[in-house]
């Protein structure tokens, strides 16, 4: 907005670097000499012309990304389905095979095995990405109850450890007695096994991971230790951002 004098008063939008140059055809229409006041409209000019050019940048990232959060959560929302299919079927082709002990069936219930882990796995990938479209557009529902720490920890170490023993990995798990806290038991376990998961994967067999809980005022803290590669001092910042490894190039994951 600019108050031109006797000439009157106008509001423009420009892009900026219209802005000097429409500047006497904006004013009065013909050429004069630049005076203080017209400097000051013109920056004003040109600022309020980047504001507008900025303010409808970001509109259009934040409806990219309302758009692509959308996408992934039909697309993983879709994939459920089909992929739940092909597990049970491969649940009920293993138990017919079961009784017949020739080798052409043992390596049908092998391959059949290894079907059945990469479908579940990928099924939890989905559920990853649906988690992730809730976590951006604010739908995210908890549960929140109390819950016994202890009992907790027991849970999920008796199911990851599992995962830490076909690698040769000792798991330890211990809480501080009688911590008791109100979290979403689910949602608890799955942050879990993401850490815990991640220091598998990243250490060498024969290592160790240590997962315990004590209290930290009115909260509780977990902590998860191993002796793995780690994460270099200067990455640090970056372990929430999603879609980032250590190893560039190698993108993968939703991040911690």
């Amino acid at each position: 907005h600019l108050s031109a004098g006797p000439a009157g008063t106008a509001s423009h939008r420009l892009h900026p670097r219209q802005s000097f140059d429409l500047w006497e055809q904006q004013v009065t229409g013909i050429a004069r000499p630049w005076s203080m006041g017209d400097l000051y409209a013109a920056e004003d000019m040109r600022r309020s012309a980047l504001e507008n050019d900025l303010e409808r940048q970001v509109q259009r990232e934040q409806e990219a990304v309302r758009l692509r959060d959308e996408l992934v959560a039909v697309v993983s929302h879709d994939l459920r389905n089909p992929m739940s299919i092909i597990i049970m079927q491969c649940g009920m082709m293993q138990r017919w095979a079961v009784d017949d002990t020739s080798v052409e069936n043992r390596n049908i219930r092998r391959a059949l095995a290894t079907i059945e882990k990469a479908t579940t796995r990928m099924n939890s990938l989905l559920e990853d990405l649906l988690d992730t479209a809730k976590i951006e557009t604010g739908r995210y529902p908890l549960s929140c109850l109390p819950l016994n720490v202890t009992s907790l920890l027991e849970e999920a170490c008796s199911l990851l450890v599992m995962l830490a023993t076909e690698k040769g990995i000792e798991l330890n798990c211990t809480a501080a007695v009688g911590l008791v806290i109100d979290a979403d038991s689910e949602r608890v376990f799955q942050v879990l096994s993401n850490l815990v998961g991640n220091a598998i994967k990243f250490t060498a067999k024969g290592g160790k991971i240590d997962i315990d809980a004590v209290a930290s005022g009115d909260e509780v803290l977990f902590r998860i230790s191993d002796n793995g590669v780690g994460v270099p001092a200067d990455h640090l910042p970056h372990i929430f951002q999603r879609y980032w490894s250590v190893k560039e190039g190698n993108p993968h994951g939703n991040g911690l």
